[in-house]
């Protein structure tokens, strides 16, 4: 609790936070699972959330293989900048502890939404 209030304070104050909502590195392939540590942060403390896409290619440092192992090829890093999500109207529907499940799930939605746009774009 001390770490989200910290979190959540640093916000208040002006901070900027990057947050990876799963926690660790996700499988390649498999869909991410979030914690709600991030979304909990959002609505105890941010003014404006902004999701944040990004796409490596070749895959590198993900958890099936050894951080040490250099892709044969330069690594290419892709961002795509959602539009900017309003926390407090997720904090408006309840107790901060429902607000951050309903901002996780639909920050969970989100991801798997354009990470599944990402495979269709890439099967074209």
């Amino acid at each position: 609790m001390d770490m989200l209030d910290t979190a959540a304070d640093a916000l208040k104050n002006g901070q900027t936070l990057i947050i990876f909502p799963e926690g660790t590195r996700t499988q390649p392939g498999q869909a991410p699972a979030f914690h709600r540590g991030a979304a909990a942060i959002a609505v105890r403390g941010a003014k404006i959330l902004t999701p944040v896409v990004i796409k490596v290619s070749p895959t590198t440092l993900t958890k099936a293989e050894p951080w040490y192992r250099i892709p044969k090829r330069r690594v290419h890093f892709s961002f795509r900048v959602g539009a900017d999500i309003d926390p407090q109207a997720f904090a408006a529907l309840g107790p901060a502890p429902q607000a951050s499940r309903k901002l996780n799930d639909y920050l969970h939605s989100y991801f798997i939404k354009e990470l599944a746009e990402d495979e269709r774009s890439e099967h074209r």
